[in-house]
C-alpha cells in the first residue's frame, strides 16, 4: 500500500474506532453469554432434566449414553432423620456418582467453615447434612445418622448444591446420600412423595437427538426441562443487557462515521486535479469510481484490522471497569464476534464514507486546464439518505427488536432532518451576509455560499456527533445504573 496522507490515515483511525468499539462489546458479551450460559445450566446441574413422582424409564438413560451423552440420577423427598434420640425434619436428596453434571457441589468441615469444592456427591455410607440439622442434632464430624433403616456416617456440612430449586424438599434443610443406599433405607414405599430427576449433559445436537428419539418414552407427567428454561430472567437479563451495551457503542459507532464523512470529503476534494488527469488519459467514471472503491476497501481493512486488536484489549478494560457488577469468572472470549464486528465497521464506512467519494466520477477533464472548474455540488439528500440507511441497519441490528430500534430511529432521523433544516438556514443567510462584510470575511462567506452542499454536510456532520456526544453526557447515569 502507497504511504497514506493525512485524510486517509484519519478514515484509517475512523474505521478503527467504529469496529473497536463494536467489537469491545461484541467480545464482552459473547463472554458474559458464556459465563451466564454456565451458570444457567448450574440451575438444573445438567444440560437437560427430566423429572417425575414416578421412575424415570431406563430406556432413556440408555438411548442418552448411547448419544455419548453423559447421565445422573437423583432422587428426592422429605423424610426425618435421627441422630441418638434427637430427630429432624429434612429433605433428603439421594445422587449418583457422577452428579452434578454441571456446576459444582461446595462442603465444609463445619456450618460456615471455609468451603472446598466437590465434583462428586458422598460415597456409600457417607451423608452430607445441612448447617441447620448439624446444629439442630447437635452433630460432630463422623456421627451416626439413621434414615429410614440405613445409617450414615456424617462426613461433611452441605454448603452448596446447584440445583437447589424451590419446593418443600428446598425450605426443609438438606441431607445428601449415595443413590445406592437409598435402596437399603426402605422409605420408598407407598406415600413417600419421591421425584426422580434424570440429568443429562454434552453437546448440543446430542441434546436435540434426544429429544426427538425419546419423546415417546416419556410418561405422560414428564417433560424435558433445559437449562435456559429453568432460569430464563438470565437469558432475559442477558439480553437487556447486550441491547444497552449494543446502542452505547452504535454512539461510538456514529462519532466514529461522522469522521468518515468528513475525512472522505476532505480527500475527494484533494483528488479532483488526479481524477480530471486521468480522465484526459482515457479513464472513464467506472475506473474511476471502481479504483476509489477498492482504494476505501484497502484502508478499510487496514482500519478493521487495527480497530480489532483495540477491541480485543478493550473488552479486557470492560471486565475491569465494571469487574464488581460482574459477579461470575468469565471464559476467554471467543473469535466470532469480529465478524459482526467488521461488518458494522464496514456499514458504517459504506453509509458516510462512500459517498463523498461517488463525486469524483463526475470531475470533468477540463480542470485539468481551470483549476475553478469541479464536480456538481453534493446532493444533501443524496448524502443524507446513505447515512440514515446506514445507521437504521445498525440499530436494528444492535437493538435486536424492531420498536426500540425504530424508537431510537425515529428520534435520530429527527435530529439529523432539524440540523440539516438548521444548516440550510445558515448557508442561506451566508448568501446575504457576505454582501455586507468586508476584507477576508467576505471571501470566506462567499465561498461557502458557493459551496452550500458541502458546508451544509459539514455542518449536519459536526451537529450529529456533538449530539450524540451530549446524548451520552446525558444518558450515562442511566445506562450505568440498569
Amino acid at each position: 500500500m502507497k504511504r497514506l496522507d493525512a485524510d486517509q490515515w484519519l478514515l484509517v483511525v475512523a474505521m478503527a474506532v467504529a469496529v473497536a468499539a463494536a467489537s469491545a462489546v461484541a467480545f464482552f458479551s459473547a463472554r458474559i453469554e458464556a459465563a451466564m450460559a454456565q451458570q444457567a445450566g448450574e440451575a438444573i446441574a445438567a444440560d437437560l432434566r427430566t423429572r417425575d413422582s414416578q421412575p424415570v424409564n431406563p430406556a432413556i438413560e440408555a438411548q442418552a449414553q448411547a448419544l455419548g451423552l453423559q447421565t445422573a440420577r437423583t432422587v428426592t423427598f422429605p423424610s426425618v432423620v435421627i441422630a441418638g434420640e434427637a430427630s429432624a425434619l429434612a429433605g433428603i436428596k439421594a445422587v449418583s456418582d457422577a452428579y452434578p453434571l454441571r456446576g459444582e457441589l461446595r462442603v465444609a468441615d463445619r456450618p460456615y467453615g471455609e468451603e472446598t469444592a466437590r465434583s462428586q456427591g458422598p460415597a456409600r455410607g457417607e451423608a452430607w447434612v445441612d448447617p441447620r440439622i448439624y446444629a439442630e442434632l447437635a452433630l460432630t464430624l463422623g456421627d451416626v445418622v439413621h434414615v429410614g433403616e440405613r445409617a450414615l456416617r456424617v462426613t461433611q456440612v452441605l454448603a452448596y448444591e446447584p440445583d437447589r430449586g424451590g419446593g418443600f424438599t428446598t425450605l426443609a434443610p438438606r441431607l445428601m446420600l449415595h443413590l445406592d443406599d437409598l435402596a437399603d433405607s426402605g422409605l420408598l414405599g407407598p406415600g413417600s412423595r419421591a421425584r426422580y430427576a434424570l440429568l443429562v449433559a454434552g453437546s448440543a445436537d446430542a441434546l436435540e437427538g434426544l429429544r426427538a428419539t425419546t419423546e415417546d418414552l416419556l410418561s405422560s407427567g414428564q417433560r424435558w426441562t433445559s437449562a435456559e428454561q429453568a432460569r430464563p430472567e438470565l437469558d432475559d437479563a442477558l439480553g437487556r443487557a447486550r441491547r444497552f451495551l449494543g446502542l452505547a457503542a452504535l454512539s461510538a459507532v456514529l462519532l466514529a462515521g461522522v469522521a468518515m464523512a468528513l475525512s472522505a470529503m476532505q480527500y475527494a476534494a484533494g483528488q479532483h486535479d488526479a481524477v480530471a488527469l486521468r480522465k484526459t488519459l482515457g479513464a472513464t467514471g467506472g475506473m474511476i469510481l471502481r479504483g476509489e472503491l477498492r482504494r476505501l476497501l484497502r484502508l478499510g481493512m487496514l482500519g478493521g484490522l487495527l480497530g480489532l486488536g483495540f477491541g480485543y484489549l478493550g473488552q479486557w478494560l470492560l471486565v475491569q471497569v465494571l469487574g464488581d457488577l460482574v459477579l461470575m469468572s468469565l471464559p476467554p472470549p471467543p473469535l466470532w464476534p469480529a465478524v459482526p464486528a467488521l461488518a458494522t465497521g464496514a456499514v458504517a464506512l459504506l453509509g458516510f464514507g462512500l459517498p463523498p467519494l461517488l463525486r469524483l466520477r463526475h470531475v470533468p477533464p477540463m480542470r485539468v486546464l481551470q483549476q475553478a472548474l469541479g464536480p456538481p455540488a453534493a446532493s444533501v439528500w443524496g448524502a443524507g439518505l446513505a447515512a440514515v440507511l446506514a445507521v437504521g441497519g445498525l440499530l436494528v441490528w444492535q437493538a435486536g427488536e424492531l420498536r426500540l430500534a425504530a424508537t431510537v430511529f425515529l428520534g435520530a432521523l429527527l435530529a439529523l432532518t432539524a440540523l440539516a433544516l438548521v444548516a440550510l438556514l445558515l448557508t442561506a443567510g451566508v448568501q446575504r451576509l457576505r454582501h455586507r462584510s468586508g476584507g477576508a470575511w467576505r471571501y470566506g462567506l462567499a465561498n461557502i455560499a458557493r459551496r452550500r452542499g458541502d458546508a451544509t454536510l459539514q455542518l449536519v456532520a459536526v451537529g450529529t456527533g456533538l449530539t450524540v456526544l451530549l446524548l451520552l453526557v446525558v444518558v450515562r447515569g442511566d445506562l450505568l445504573a440498569t
